[in-house]
Order: C-alpha cells, then structure tokens, then sequence
C-alpha cells in the first residue's frame, strides 16, 4: 500500500493552542463555488435525504507560533475535499488571512493596506510518498508577515501560558473571586473565549525555523 501525506501552512486570526484533530462534514455550493462546513454531531441530527450532500472530513491543525492576535498552522490534510482547509478554519472561528471567501473583512483590510496582501495565505508546504518527501520553504510574505507581526515563539509560549493561567483562574474563581477577576482584567481576556490546553508530555516550548523553511 502506499500512503502520501500532505503538509500545508497558513496564518490564521486568533490564538491557536496545541494540535487537533478535527472532523466534520463539507457540502458544496457549485452555482456559488463556497461550502460550508457542519459538525459531526450537527450531521447525526439530519435526515438520509440531506446526509447525501455532504462529505466526511478530516484536518489535524497544529500550532507552530503566534501572538495575541494570529497563528502560524501546519495542517496535515487527510482528506482532500474542495476548499476544506479554509472552510473548516472558518466553522472552527480561525479565519486564515487575506481569504476573500472564508476570512474576516477586517483582518483582509488589514493586510492589505500594510502588506499589499491580495490573496489567501495558505502554502503547501509538503508532500510525503512512501519514502520520498518533498518539501518548499514558505513563501517570503509569510516570512516577512511573521517577522513584522512579530508572530515567534516568544509570544506563542507566552499565550499559551496566559490561557492556562486563564484556566486556573476559573478552576479557582468560585473560593477566589477576586483574585481571579484580576487575572481576567490583567490578561484582557474573555471568560467565553477562554479554552482549555491539553499540554503534552513531549512539549517543546521552542520554535525550529528550519523545519518550516524560515530563515531570519
């Protein structure tokens, strides 16, 4: 049997933690060439009739860096359905950048007026066969986007570490309200946008630059 796995990289608005495995379903709108992604158990809930217009799917996102604002993803695509990538980064609230179909209006204007940013950043990165691996280093807008936005591991380790405090501070909200009122106030960060990190064993707080084709 052979096997062929695909890398892609992207930057997205908002921070990204860790990595996930996602799935979901994809339909199409041909006449409007846009899908639209639905959960599995949003799926479940449908009738056989309308269970025939959409398509199983499946992403793992992995953070590799980022700010408060937006992250560097390597996705692995392990099924291959029309505008997937940027239709499930949509239904799971990550936009990617510079997207005129999926993105944010806002962040699209952003990039475009510092950055002259006329398309999606979504690069393939990588393609694995059997034992032969070919690889592309990101384009140089990503880098120079990474480089300005100061999107680096600093600030990658430095949110990620805001978002596990963020949820100790609700673990212990309810015998320390004040305290951890402070702690909401100081991070600026939401309770409702608040999410829970599952750190690994094998965590390495570092960024490789090399494995991703940057160079400073």
């Amino acid at each position: 049997n052979h096997t062929c796995d695909k890398y892609y990289y992207t930057i997205v608005k908002g921070v990204f933690s860790g990595k996930k495995h996602c799935r979901a379903y994809i339909t199409k709108d041909t006449k409007e060439n846009i899908s639209e992604i639905i959960s599995v158990e949003a799926f479940d809930s449908l009738d056989g009739a309308s269970k025939k217009n959409y398509n199983y799917i499946e992403t793992v996102f992995e953070s590799v860096s980022g700010n408060k604002n937006y992250t560097l993803l390597k996705i692995k695509l392990i099924t291959g359905k029309s505008h997937q990538i940027r239709a499930h980064l949509k239904h799971l609230g990550y936009p990617v950048v510079g997207d005129g179909k999926y993105g944010d209006i806002g962040v699209n204007r952003y990039f475009r007026d510092k950055y002259k940013l006329k398309h999606h950043l979504l690069h393939a990165g990588s393609i694995s066969f059997d034992d032969v691996t070919i690889t592309d280093k990101l384009p140089d807008v990503f880098v120079n986007i990474c480089k300005k936005e100061n999107i680096e591991e600093f600030n990658n380790i430095i949110y990620t570490c805001s978002v596990i405090i963020a949820n100790l501070s609700n673990l212990f909200a309810p015998v320390m309200p004040t305290a951890c009122g402070k702690i909401r106030e100081y991070l600026k960060l939401d309770a409702a946008s608040w999410e829970f990190v599952s750190v690994e064993p094998e965590l390495k707080l570092y960024f490789s630059y090399k494995k991703t084709g940057i160079s400073k």
